[in-house]
């Protein structure tokens, strides 16, 4: 035969254990843990006298027995054999001992528990094992999700349990979870309170940089009849500027003067028979572009609740004109300076990284039913702030010439600023798939997190970057399909 225990079912015979002359035989059922709802079995079960595998232990006190369970306390110890009189100290132990039932008694735990396989956790127990509406135990784990069920094809059922999932405070972006049920067909909560802890804020957005030195390149001497050499700069982007060529004299004298890149105008001096034009400075670089926000707080898969992945990277400022070169004399041995480079334009920031979320119960395709009890959230994390862009780098200076100075660089654009970070959620229930049926609880949500402001662009001294668009706010609401 077969009997239900709970949600869980096994199969059962009848097991003669002694008989006494003239008195009828007694006896007990024996029966085989089936965890995929089949009749393979698992280990064996005796049912004890009196007890109702099919009730829980207030209605049915003779199922809290040795031969039924697993007992865990706060006094337990690891290594103990789950008995009375010998508990385990470790609930996520007790529950890979193979029993169809785990009972734990009234205190606090702070180790997390996975779940594998169909068992019944019930809580409600005194420490000398005896059922009490009074008492509860508490499992709070100090990070992490503290109560998690994968891939069990059977029956799971907790009862009068309180879960506490925690964000670690140390961790930006850590969200706080109590349960977490993945790819499972039948769990079943009831009269449990699941609360999901303050997540916390994500991280701010890194800096980067584009170039070295405060300064750009500065632009080549000249030396008597030979112009200087305008320099070639290259920024970590691979952007690029030229200081021109110093005119050399004497003769002819033609300037070579013009640099790029070719952001305005021409900038190249003047070369003359009695005198020369000093080269003009370059134009500094052009406005960038906004950065993107990072618009999502995160998803869901079957290996728990992810962050974004991807980070968010700001645009970098705009390179400036080098500066052009002087023109020479050319009645005299009078050659012209260099035009010293464009400044490089700043490295725009990274976005911050989304706030942590709060949640109650997260299911992803999976059978869940929540009865009685209480299901709350914490508060959001606010998003993080995008970070700072990077300062536009100061034009190169001109090179000297025997009559006429090169003109100096452009200044590079700042850099822009990084977006902001979506805040997080304040969900009790979150899901993808089957939506989690709740009936008789009470379901609160708390705040959401804040939106993460943009970060500042790069200053001067040329065009300063743009400043980051902040992130959206979280939600708080009682239920989010995902």
């Amino acid at each position: 035969m077969r009997i239900a225990l709970g949600l869980l079912t096994v199969a059962c015979s009848v097991v003669v254990l002694h008989c006494s002359a003239g008195l009828p035989c007694h006896g007990a059922i024996e029966c085989g843990l089936e965890p995929d709802g089949g009749p393979d079995g698992g280990a064996d079960v005796v049912v004890p006298p009196g007890c109702d595998p099919t009730k829980s232990p207030k209605e049915s006190p003779a199922c809290v027995s040795d031969d039924f369970g697993v007992f865990v306390s706060p006094q337990g110890k690891d290594g103990a054999t789950g008995k009375k009189t010998d508990p385990l100290r470790s609930i996520a132990e007790a529950v890979g001992k193979g029993k169809p039932r785990v009972y734990v008694c009234e205190g606090t735990y702070d180790a997390n528990v996975a779940i594998t396989t169909p068992v019944a956790i019930y809580g409600g127990l005194t420490c000398l094992w005896q059922p009490s509406e009074a008492v509860r135990p508490k499992l709070a784990p100090p990070k992490g999700i503290a109560l998690r069920v994968t891939k069990v094809a059977g029956a799971v059922e907790i009862a009068d349990l309180d879960v506490v999932g925690s964000a670690d405070a140390n961790t930006p972006g850590d969200s706080a979870i109590a349960s977490f049920v993945a790819e499972s067909a039948n769990v079943t909560f009831r009269r449990t309170t699941l609360t999901g802890g303050t997540s916390t804020g994500g991280a701010k957005g890194a800096a980067r940089s584009n170039y070295s030195g405060v300064m750009a390149t500065k632009g080549g001497d000249a030396m008597v009849a030979t112009g200087g050499v305008g320099p070639m700069c290259a920024c970590t982007d691979l952007t690029s500027s030229t200081g021109g060529n110093g005119a050399s004299g004497a003769g002819i004298g033609l300037s070579d003067g013009a640099a790029n890149p070719a952001v305005g105008f021409t900038n190249s001096g003047a070369t003359k028979v009695a005198s020369c034009d000093p080269g003009l400075a370059g134009a500094n670089g052009s406005a960038g572009a906004t950065a993107p926000t990072v618009t999502s707080a995160g998803s869901l898969d079957a290996n728990g609740w992810q962050p974004p992945g991807q980070v968010t990277t700001a645009p970098n400022g705009k390179p400036a004109q080098g500066g052009g070169g002087a023109g020479a004399k050319t009645n005299t041995m009078s050659a012209g300076g260099a035009g010293g480079c464009g400044g490089c334009g700043g490295a725009g920031a990274e976005a911050g990284r989304a706030g942590g979320s709060s949640f109650a119960l997260l299911s992803f395709n999976s059978s869940v039913t929540f009865e009685g009890g209480n299901l709350g959230a914490g508060t959001g994390g606010t998003g993080g702030t995008g970070g700072r862009g990077q300062d536009g780098q100061a034009g190169g200076a001109p090179g000297t010439g025997i009559a006429c100075d090169g003109g100096s660089g452009g200044n590079g654009t700042g850099g822009s600023g990084g977006g902001g970070a979506a805040g997080g959620h304040s969900v009790p229930v979150a899901f993808v798939g089957n939506e989690p049926k709740v009936t008789g609880a009470t379901v609160t949500p708390g705040a959401k997190g804040a939106a993460g402001p943009g970060g500042a662009g790069g200053a001067g001294p040329g065009i300063a970057g743009a400043p980051g668009t902040p992130g959206p706010e979280g939600k708080a609401q009682t239920t989010l399909a995902l």
